[in-house]
């Protein structure tokens, strides 16, 4: 199915990526498209891509959380983003408040 539109972008992987990303042209401040992108990078082996998805989404999903009176929607999204960037070995440094929820190891 990868080519199957016109204007597809091969760079962009397989159809799941080229969908998710026109969902996000068509809607770039809503966090669950990239969390959903980010996890398909995830999927490919892309850490560098899925790591900015999962940065972007959680960064949106913060700024939404703070004036909705849905905030647990919101915070899962930042949860999902977190955990998406653990899965592609990204380190959270003290300085930005480390890992929510940190064990000990």
């Amino acid at each position: 199915m990868t080519g199957a539109d016109p204007g597809h972008d091969e760079d962009l992987g397989p159809v799941q990526v080229w969908l998710l990303s026109r969902a996000i042209q068509a809607d770039p401040d809503a966090p669950v498209n990239y969390v959903l992108r980010g996890q398909e990078w995830l999927a490919l082996g892309e850490w560098a891509r899925a790591q900015t998805d999962f940065l972007t989404a959680r960064a949106l999903a913060e700024d939404l959380l703070q004036g909705s009176a849905w905030g647990y929607l919101y915070q899962m999204y930042i949860d999902w983003a977190d955990l998406g960037l653990r899965q592609s070995g990204y380190d959270r440094s003290p300085q930005d408040g480390g890992w929510p929820y940190q064990t000990e190891d």
